[in-house]
């Protein structure tokens, strides 16, 4: 509390200079189709990865997304992990976001064993993402948001966390949305959650890649 005191106390009245600084911004083509991508390589290891658009951070559906992959791969009870790892297909699923302030690829990744096929992982992912209901995600959205949230407090009890996240938000020309954060995931509904997972799963917008491993 009182690291965030002095932080607004030093620089909540700061002016902005007087030149103006422009923003360099990329502008992706726009993508009418899936994309696929397949490497090969000596390995024992095969792989697929779902790559898929989101917000940029902090924007709200930023957060979204961010509860999306806890609830889907980065929990031992998650819906993939228990599709996939509990029933032998895949010994690992996981899916990571990047807090950029433009629209960027977040990546859900499975690592096949040898009893799955690329097909196989594929068509059971993309299946249940689709057919996500409220009902399916309730149990686990409570118990992820409410960690979420508990992790997000204890870290504000450190200067060096505090400072750490602080510049994820400066990075992204947000500062101020940081004293936000709470608010921000304490709005997010379940349905809002099925609703962006629905839309960011869409083939047209997606890019499918497979590292395929040759003995």
């Amino acid at each position: 509390k009182i690291a965030l005191t002095e932080i607004v106390k030093e620089f909540g009245n700061q002016s902005t200079e007087g030149n103006k600084l422009i923003a360099k911004k990329i502008i992706e083509p726009k993508q009418n189709g899936l994309r696929r991508v397949s490497v090969e390589r000596q390995s024992s290891t095969n792989i697929v990865g779902f790559g898929i658009k989101h917000a940029g951070f902090p924007q709200k559906n930023w957060y979204v997304t961010s509860l999306l992959a806890s609830i889907l791969a980065n929990e031992p009870d998650s819906i993939l992990y228990t599709k996939l790892v509990d029933t032998g297909l895949a010994s690992k699923v996981s899916m990571s976001l990047e807090p950029t302030s433009e629209e960027n690829i977040a990546i859900l990744y499975v690592t096949l064993t040898p009893k799955a096929t690329f097909e196989q992982i594929e068509d059971i992912v993309l299946t249940t993402v689709w057919e996500l209901t409220q009902k399916d995600i309730s149990l686990n959205y409570k118990k992820i948001l409410q960690k979420t949230l508990t992790s997000e407090i204890i870290n504000r009890e450190s200067s060096l966390n505090i400072a750490m996240e602080l510049t994820e938000y400066v990075s992204a020309s947000a500062w101020e949305a940081y004293f936000d954060t709470e608010k921000i995931l304490r709005e997010i509904t379940p349905k809002e959650i099925i609703d962006l997972a629905k839309t960011m799963f869409t083939l047209k917008t997606m890019t499918i890649g497979r590292f395929v491993g040759k003995k």
